[in-house]
C-alpha cells in the first residue's frame, strides 16, 4: 500500500499558554498540500524499515514509532515492511515526520482492520507528536490545545502556495526556549482569520493571521524574514513561516502566479516548491 504523507502548513499559528508538564498549547489553522513523502506499507516476512535519503536511526523514526505502537496496543504481532521515499525537508515546521507517522497508522488500520479501534488510533497519533492527529485526515482544521482539540474548516475552493526554506534548519525545542524568553507579541485574531480561510478570502485571512513563532525563529536565523520579503516581492498575497519553522510559504491568487514566483526564488532557495491544497 502506497500513500501519500501530505505536508502541513501552519497557516496561523498562536501560542496560548504552557502546560505542567512543559508542553506549549497552540491555537492554530493547519493545512494540507499535496507535496508529500511516499509512504509504502506492506504485510512481510519479516520487519523491515528503509527510509531515503536516510534521516537518522530507524527507532528514532516517528513512522516506525507509529507501527510499534499500533500493534502494542492491539496486542498482535504481524511484520511490516515500511519505505519511506522522503522529500519534506526535516526541521522546516512541515510536520514531515508526523505525516509519515499517520501515513503508517492509516495504512495499518487498512491492512488490519479492527485490531484497533478510531479513537484508539487517534490515541496513538497524539503520543507521537502534537500534528499527527490532525494529519491522520488532513484537509484544514483549527486546532487547540497539543493539536488533540481539532475542529475542521471547509474552504470553498483550494490554495495555491510557494513553500521555501532558507539553508539550514530549526529545533522546535529551540525555538520554544527563545519564544519563552522573549517579549510575547500580539495574539492573533483567530476568530476572523478562521472566519477568512471559510470565505477563501486570502485577504482579509491575511489582515487577521501570524504566527507568534516567527519573531523568535527569525532571531535565531535572520533569513526567515528575507525568505518572507523575497514571497511578497514575488506577489504572495501573504506569507508567513509555518509551525516552528524554518520552512515559509506565500499564498498566491493562482497557480500560474504561484508558478512565476516559484522560477524568480528557486535558485536563490535550494527547496522551494508550488503546492496546491489536498
Amino acid at each position: 500500500m502506497l500513500l501519500c504523507a501530505r505536508a502541513k502548513l501552519n497557516l496561523s499559528l498562536a501560542v496560548t499558554g504552557q502546560r505542567r508538564d512543559g508542553y506549549h498549547t497552540i491555537d492554530s489553522i493547519f493545512h494540507t498540500v499535496d507535496f508529500c513523502d511516499l509512504v509504502e506499507v506492506m504485510p512481510a516476512s519479516a520487519p523491515s524499515f528503509q527510509c531515503e535519503p536516510q534521516m537518522g536511526p530507524p527507532e528514532r523514526n516517528l513512522a516506525l514509532r507509529a507501527a510499534r505502537a499500533f500493534f502494542a496496543e492491539a496486542d498482535k504481532r504481524f511484520p511490516v515492511s515500511i519505505r519511506i521515499d522522503k522529500r519534506i525537508p526535516p526541521q522546516a515546521g512541515l510536520g514531515g515526520g508526523s505525516a509519515d507517522a499517520a501515513a503508517v497508522l492509516n495504512a495499518l488500520d487498512t491492512l488490519f482492520p479492527r485490531f484497533v479501534s478510531r479513537q484508539t488510533l487517534s490515541a496513538i497519533a497524539l503520543s507521537l507528536g502534537a500534528d499527527v492527529p490532525f494529519l491522520l485526515a488532513g484537509g484544514t482544521a483549527r486546532a487547540r490545545g497539543i493539536g488533540e482539540d481539532i475542529l475542521p474548516l471547509y474552504p470553498p475552493e483550494p490554495f495555491f502556495f510557494v513553500i521555501l526554506q532558507p539553508e539550514g534548519g530549526l529545533s522546535t525545542p529551540e525555538v520554544y526556549r527563545a519564544y519563552d524568553a522573549m517579549p510575547k507579541p500580539p495574539m492573533v485574531d483567530f476568530e476572523s482569520a478562521a472566519q477568512a480561510i471559510c470565505a477563501g478570502d486570502i485577504s482579509a485571512f491575511a489582515a487577521a493571521a501570524g504566527n507568534m513563532l516567527a519573531p523568535c525563529a527569525a532571531a535565531l536565523m535572520p533569513q526567515i524574514d528575507q525568505a518572507v520579503d523575497d514571497l511578497y516581492a514575488c506577489g504572495a498575497i501573504y506569507a508567513q513561516m509555518t509551525g516552528s519553522g524554518s520552512a515559509v510559504f506565500g499564498m498566491f491568487e493562482n497557480a500560474m502566479a504561484a508558478e512565476t514566483a516559484r522560477l524568480s526564488l528557486h535558485k536563490k532557495y535550494p527547496f522551494c516548491v508550488c503546492a496546491v491544497s489536498a
